[in-house]
């Protein structure tokens, strides 16, 4: 069981790896002025006219693994008898493995393509945002883990775009892939939680369904009413604090972002304990119905 669950994340993360190759290439090509494809709008971000956003693909990887993992093949394993602490440990344990080889191999990526802002002053002239390389921003990038190089950078009220930002600190790559390995660690936590909380919705007939459906619904809503479509400063904060960008303004409503790693890493530890635990529940509860047993 060890082996198949090791297996699925394994050939999950080759697609991921197969995928993110074929979007540089992609890119690569369109920047040479060879090439040009036209790409569906849900994967221009990852695989077509922009650089591939690598942490958006490997994540949703991730996820998808534990996804598949609840819905394909923890039925036939509790129909062989498979104790049901392992069908939850094994996809959590393979998940941590996973975020970790995904962070690995993205700061490697990243810290070998971004730009090198070595020098004696701290504060170096930017534009919107930190520099990238002569490769970074065109064929891959890291939208969230890539800040963490930089201490902090400076955007005024009267400009609205990044003055000024902080060279890169001396150690930054590891903090680059401790917020590489947080975000990676959350997508591969929220993958079980989804497919555990799925496949148990969908053991328990219609009604656990509906409710489950409608549940789902409503944390949406309240998500989307509380951070996207409310202007509240605080909540911004907290926004922000959860993405380990923490924003201080000035009286003159200039903006300092600074970048703190162990805040998401704290989060997506706290949050994957939380969701395996959630997912063991789950899954002590699950039953393969009768019915149902024809397909496995």
């Amino acid at each position: 069981m060890m082996r198949r669950c090791a297996g699925l994340y394994a050939a999950v993360l080759g697609v991921g790896v197969v995928m993110a190759a074929i979007g540089g290439g992609v890119r690569y090509l369109a920047l040479q002025g060879h090439w040009h494809v036209r790409m569906p709008y849900a994967l221009d971000t990852m695989m077509g006219a922009g650089a591939a956003d690598i942490e958006s693909l490997m994540g949703l990887m991730l996820f998808a693994a534990g996804l598949v993992w609840f819905l394909a093949f923890v039925g036939p394993e509790l129909c062989h008898g498979v104790d049901r602490r392992s069908l939850a440990v094994a996809p959590a344990m393979c998940g941590v493995v996973a975020a970790v080889l995904s962070a690995v191999a993205m700061t490697v990526l990243e810290y070998g393509l971004v730009d090198r802002v070595w020098q004696d002053s701290v504060e170096v002239t930017a534009g919107a945002s930190p520099v990238y390389g002569w490769w970074g921003n065109d064929l891959y990038q890291t939208p969230f883990s890539y800040r963490f190089l930089y201490a902090w950078q400076y955007v005024p009220f009267s400009t609205g775009g990044a003055s000024k930002v902080s060279g890169i600190i001396p150690g930054g790559w590891l903090f680059m892939g401790v917020a590489c390995f947080a975000l990676m660690l959350a997508a591969a936590a929220l993958g079980l939680l989804a497919g555990a909380a799925v496949a148990w919705a969908c053991s328990g007939g219609a009604k656990r369904l509906a409710v489950s459906v409608g549940v789902v619904v409503v944390a949406y809503v309240v998500v989307m009413r509380l951070f996207l479509f409310n202007g509240s400063v605080k909540l911004a904060w907290l926004a922000q604090a959860m993405t380990g960008e923490v924003i201080r303004y000035e009286s003159n409503w200039d903006e300092w972002h600074l970048y703190v790693a162990w805040i998401p890493l704290v989060e997506a530890v706290v949050l994957f304990v939380v969701c395996v635990a959630v997912v063991r529940r789950l899954t002590m509860r699950r039953e393969v119905h009768a019915a149902r047993r024809w397909l496995i």
